[in-house]
């Protein structure tokens, strides 16, 4: 395509857009779609925003790409891969309280369909390598029974770097899979390397004559806090050792997507590539992921642990450096807009009527401040109750209104995590008390949230309540119940010593 020196850069930017679309809709081959996800990764851990830690590949994508300024997520990582995928509030299908745990029955819900569902009949080759986390009690529960065609990775969550296990009654088990068999060719080796390794494989397994949509939800930079050694002494002027470690496993994740990127050039992919970041939820300040300036983190509906990282790069798009999509998205709408990048079209809602997701590929390719999305669910979980309340949030707009418990019971994670300073080995820590079971904020004004307003607007509360009220009638039942937890059928020690599925 010519294009004229004067012609604005948004004006580029439809153009190139428009340039898929018609391409698409032409019988062209749709564009390549991977989706790179990062665990319990701060706002506070790139080198962009003021970090120590040094993230040059992310750095880059993100000047170079489109940086989504208001992007949530959930603040724990099953509900939020589940929207993910799925393009559903965790209250609608039952993820709204906790992750999946290990000897869990349950499983994102099988009758609704993941993006994937929608692809491959679209043509698409699909891939998952790396952290699923959405249930695995039932063989149906599992990735390869979910539209993915090639699996690599781990069922569950928090394992070990390099033996690749999780404990179960003081035991520790392999949980890691290719295509539904154990992988016991890794042991010492550090999973983000055993990753991107894969993806190689899979790169060279495939071809990119066909469209692939590649998710990659990497195990870094949650705990357990393990990192190569090399990357720990790069850091060893941190003084708190949990700093150090967690600088050590971003610094390494952001070499792995480097390499990713390396990769997909390598074998002919990334022209026709469409590459999307996020983190799965807020740093965990717990082990000194960082959301600074943003108050909480991750297991909070602050913003520390929901208002993430997040951009698009494309080799599609015309070039372009620093520029952002202000319009609010959320994890849901990577179901709509996915599916609108690979085919062209948007969803039938009328098809498709329990979608939360909107599809934001014109405002992100537009770079939009204002979008299809005007609020934000944050959660409404009624397991956690405080004075009568749920702990729930909603932002409509400049305000945000959260009731009963923010924090999810861990009064540790409610305050302001600033990065360490000077000597001290421990960052400053300021908790402030949480005064009222119902919070007000304009975001607009006080973005961190150090003053809640309830009391001087109590027009706008009871408007927010009355909306919040609304979902609370969608809301389907929580699927953390005792029932449903802790299975012991499950022991891996019945099935040599490896997580699988047990339940029929």
């Amino acid at each position: 395509m010519f294009l004229r020196k004067d012609i604005s850069e948004l004006a580029r930017l439809r153009l190139g857009v428009l340039a898929i679309f018609v391409a698409v809709a032409a019988g062209v081959q749709p564009p390549h779609i991977v989706f790179i996800v990062a665990d319990d990764f701060g706002w506070h851990d790139v080198s962009y925003h003021g970090s120590e830690i040094k993230t040059p590949n992310l750095d880059r994508l993100s000047k170079e790409g489109i940086v989504l300024s208001n992007y949530y997520v959930q603040p724990l990582c099953s509900p939020t891969r589940g929207a993910f995928l799925g393009g559903r509030y965790p209250i609608h299908v039952g993820l709204q309280h906790a992750i999946i745990p290990p000897a869990a029955t349950y499983a994102y819900n099988v009758t609704s369909p993941l993006i994937t569902n929608l692809l491959k009949p679209k043509g698409y080759q699909t891939a998952l390598i790396g952290k699923w986390h959405l249930g695995m009690a039932r063989w149906e529960h599992t990735p390869l029974y979910r539209g993915f065609d090639y699996h690599f990775g781990y069922f569950l969550g928090m394992e070990g770097y390099y033996d690749h296990s999780r404990t179960y009654n003081n035991h520790s088990y392999l949980d890691f899979h290719r295509n539904g068999q154990p992988v016991r060719d890794q042991n010492g080796i550090y999973s983000t390397y055993s990753i991107v390794a894969e993806t190689e494989k899979l790169l060279q397994l495939k071809t990119p004559k066909k469209p692939l949509f590649l998710y990659l939800p990497f195990q870094a930079t949650h705990d357990p806090q393990q990192a190569p050694p090399h990357f720990i002494q790069q850091y060893s002027h941190i003084l708190n050792i949990d700093r150090r470690v967690h600088a050590a496993q971003s610094a390494c994740l952001d070499e792995a997507i480097g390499n990713v990127t390396k990769l997909l050039k390598k074998y002919g992919y990334w022209d026709n590539t469409v590459l999307v970041f996020s983190a799965d939820n807020g740093g965990h300040l717990n082990v000194m992921g960082l959301n600074w300036p943003y108050r909480g983190g991750k297991w909070t509906i602050f913003e520390g642990g929901t208002k993430v990282l997040g951009f698009v790069h494309s080799p599609l798009l015309p070039k372009g450096n620093n520029r952002q999509m202000k319009a609010f998205m959320h994890a849901a709408d990577w179901f709509p807009t996915f599916y609108r990048i690979g085919t062209g079209q948007s969803l039938n809602t009328s098809t498709y009527p329990w979608l939360d997701g909107v599809d934001q590929w014109d405002s992100i390719v537009n770079m939009s401040s204002t979008g299809p999305r005007t609020e934000i669910l944050y959660n409404i979980d009624s397991q956690i109750k405080t004075k009568g309340y749920d702990s729930a949030a909603l932002r409509v707009g400049e305000m945000k209104l959260i009731t009963g418990d923010p924090c999810y019971q861990h009064g540790f994670d409610c305050g302001w995590m600033p990065p360490p300073k000077g000597t001290k080995p421990d960052p400053i820590y300021p908790k402030k008390p949480l005064s009222n079971t119902i919070l007000l904020f304009n975001l607009t004004n006080d973005p961190y949230e150090k003053n809640d307003i309830s009391h001087e607007h109590p027009h706008i509360v009871q408007q927010l309540m009355a909306r919040l009220a609304m979902y609370n009638k969608t809301v389907a039942p929580s699927l953390y119940v005792p029932a449903n937890l802790n299975d012991p059928r499950c022991d891996p020690a019945k099935f040599g010593g490896v997580w699988q599925p047990w339940l029929p």
